[in-house]
């Protein structure tokens, strides 16, 4: 006798399974080299050995405001400013190693891939840089600003501009392979999962498309502007409206297995570990959702909206207000377990390694924190 179960009982128990087992699918860096970690953007960490304790261990304040998240890799910290230039600092001290000069501010966070770092600027060219020396490699150049960071995936360097194309590039050299026509411009960061891009418009589509060809495969209309990267985890994709839902999808069809809604908007983009779904919204809450079903597990409150993205890490998550504060939350429970103030807004997402944490401030201030 044949039995066909529920498809919805079929989804759960495939997302139930899959995300239970989701620490040991992420990649494991031994840093933070992608805006959100790594290329589908969980924004979570395996490699933290122990939870951090808030202390400052250094900080350096560059010539401009500083929006960019910084990345890491092979003891280096890499951040955008708003001066025009990329900088490389010390992961131990925060000493200046070496700063690369683009044409325009830099909102994007750095992507580092083998012996180069990528950047985008405000110019509306993508950059390479040797990721040691800072020496330019290459840049391309598309018709307006860059606020979207990029990410690489088998050789390949993906990035939207605001000019509502989806660019793909030969990551060695910066030969255009293809660039995909979007409904507007695009400020969210795409991802690259199994041989797929995933990436969201200002208009409200969500698009994936196959990475070495540029195909569409589908598209998904949430009905309002998006601002924040989608996170892609073993067949589902997390993204977030400027209405402040936040939603489930199939990645095979782009079908929507479950939506949640804050009370404001959400800019900051979702981070899972252990099943769970944590973001941050303009109305100062930093939500977490079961990832298999999207039922609220917690809710804190800071003081000021939340455009910062989640960092996850050794049980832990850390994330940024605008009311100045970089918090340490309990991932399950969402107590906190310490804050520290940092004087100025806190729009940069942050990025940890094996036993620090980097992060920025409105106001060009760079920290490593322990």
């Amino acid at each position: 006798m044949n039995i066909r179960l529920p498809w919805c009982l079929i989804a759960f128990a495939s997302i139930s399974i899959i995300l239970l087992l989701f620490a040991s699918c992420v990649p494991k860096y031994s840093d933070w080299p992608f805006f959100r970690h790594d290329a589908g953007r969980h924004g979570s960490d395996a490699i933290l050995k122990a939870p951090l304790l808030g202390n400052i261990v250094w900080k350096i304040t560059l010539p401009g405001k500083v929006f960019s998240s910084p990345t890491s890799a092979d003891g280096i910290v890499y951040v955008g400013c708003f001066d025009n230039n990329l900088y490389a600092l010390d992961a131990a001290s925060g000493a200046q190693l070496f700063s690369s000069a683009t044409e325009g501010d830099i909102m994007a966070s750095p992507v580092v891939s083998g012996k180069s770092v990528f950047v985008s600027s405000m110019d509306g060219s993508l950059y390479s840089f040797d990721a040691t020396t800072g020496n330019l490699n290459w840049k391309f150049q598309t018709a307006k600003g860059v606020v979207a960071s990029p990410v690489v995936g088998d050789g390949i360097i993906f990035f939207g501009s605001y000019d509502a194309n989806l660019y793909a590039l030969n990551a060695h050299n910066g030969k255009l392979l293809w660039q995909f026509p979007a409904a507007a411009g695009i400020w969210a960061s795409p991802a690259y999962y199994q041989g797929c891009i995933f990436f969201a418009d200002t208009a409200g589509l969500i698009y994936s498309l196959d990475a070495k060809t540029g195909e569409l495969h589908w598209r998904k209309n949430i009905q309002q502007g998006i601002n924040s990267s989608p996170a892609v985890v073993q067949g589902y994709l997390f993204v977030a409206g400027m209405d402040g839902s936040i939603h489930c999808l199939d990645i095979i069809d782009g079908k929507e297995l479950w939506s949640f809604v804050a009370t404001k908007s959400v800019d900051s983009s979702p981070a899972l570990a252990s099943n769970i779904v944590v973001f941050g919204s303009w109305d100062g809450t930093v939500y977490a959702l079961e990832a298999t079903t999207g039922k609220q597990v917690w809710q804190m409150v800071t003081n000021r909206a939340v455009d910062a993205s989640p960092a996850i890490g050794a049980g832990c998550v850390y994330i940024g207000s605008n009311d100045g504060n970089l918090y340490a939350l309990d991932l399950a429970t969402g107590k906190e377990i310490w804050h520290q103030g940092l004087g100025k807004e806190i729009s940069a997402s942050a990025a940890l390694s094996e036993d620090m944490l980097f992060v920025a401030t409105t106001d060009g201030t760079v920290f490593g924190i322990k």
